[in-house]
């Protein structure tokens, strides 16, 4: 149910929606919960949330906030929504097998099969128990991320999201050259069964 969520609109801005969300948490019991929705075709409003989400930690209080996605089609409605749960993370989290998944950018993006087994091995990774945990650099690939994590069935992904400096292939994680350009940051969200 996301009737007392809040919409967001492609012309939603990532760090007032960042304090928004930090002021919510802050009036909520722990494990009560922020949502947050949007059409699944509005990509710019699905890399806002997640923007938001990974800024919220950098306000004030620093626990990690933990998500679930879904998507939702209401009658009378052409386009399902994305509807975003949020909450703030307890303090231990059991240790689970990593699974590192590329989300598709928009080249991929528009090959259906790509798409489809993209989803497929979110959804069995998770399913299996392991953690996926993709970085997201872009918003095709933002959206691709969140539209596997929606679709992932009747097992609710659970993820987190956080700014880190972007893999760059054929550099180690840390290491800086001369007159190299500064290192990109990318959305790394990481994705479990819920």
């Amino acid at each position: 149910d996301f009737s007392n969520g809040y919409f967001v609109s492609k012309g939603a801005q990532t760090l007032q929606l960042a304090k928004k969300i930090a002021i919510e948490l802050r009036k909520r019991k722990d494990g009560e919960v922020v949502t947050l929705h949007t059409y699944t075709d509005a990509e710019i409003a699905v890399a806002v949330m997640l923007k938001a989400i990974a800024t919220v930690p950098t306000l004030g209080d620093e626990r990690p906030l933990r998500c679930t996605v879904g998507s939702v089609r209401r009658d009378g409605e052409t386009v399902p929504r994305v509807v975003l749960h949020i909450t703030q993370e307890p303090a231990s989290q059991p240790a689970t097998e990593e699974f590192v998944a590329y989300p598709l950018g928009a080249q991929a993006a528009a090959n259906a099969d790509a798409v489809k087994r993209f989803r497929e091995v979110v959804r069995q990774r998770i399913q299996m128990g392991h953690t996926v945990v993709m970085q997201c650099r872009g918003r095709d690939a933002t959206n691709s991320a969140v539209a596997a994590l929606a679709l992932v069935g009747d097992r609710v992904a659970r993820f987190g999201v956080q700014w880190v400096d972007a893999d760059i292939p054929g550099k180690s994680a840390g290491e800086a050259r001369a007159g190299d350009q500064p290192t990109p940051r990318a959305l790394q969200v990481r994705a479990r069964q819920g």
